[in-house]
């Protein structure tokens, strides 16, 4: 059984936040609606920001991840997003400034579900 890999940074507070999914690229729309049918069985809020081939980028509550790593099939990876931003060089750089990578960096304790 393929087990989705996450990194879950105790840092985070309950409040929704960006995720982002690499989903399998074996069909064109099962992987994100197996996804979308998990969130909805769970009830969990959260809202699709993009859904493009592969990669599919929700606001959610953090603690959705736990459900979708026990139950998904077709999602491959989950991960924090960080920051989003055009694919310019000074957008990139402003964006990097703004992480809290103290609080990413320093934590003691980051769960991996494999």
């Amino acid at each position: 059984m393929n087990r989705v890999k996450t990194q879950i940074c105790h840092f985070m507070s309950d409040e929704g936040k960006n995720l982002f999914f690499l989903l399998s690229g074996e069909h064109s729309t099962l992987p994100s609606s197996e996804l979308e049918s998990i969130l909805k069985a769970e009830e969990y809020q959260y809202e699709i920001l993009e859904n493009i081939r592969q990669i599919l980028r929700i606001k959610t509550e953090i603690e959705s991840i736990k459900s979708i790593t026990a139950r998904a099939a077709m999602t491959r990876l989950c991960c924090l997003e960080l920051f989003n931003c055009n694919a310019k060089t000074q957008e990139i750089y402003q964006e990097i400034e703004i992480v809290p990578w103290r609080k990413l960096l320093k934590k003691e304790k980051i769960l991996l579900f494999e």
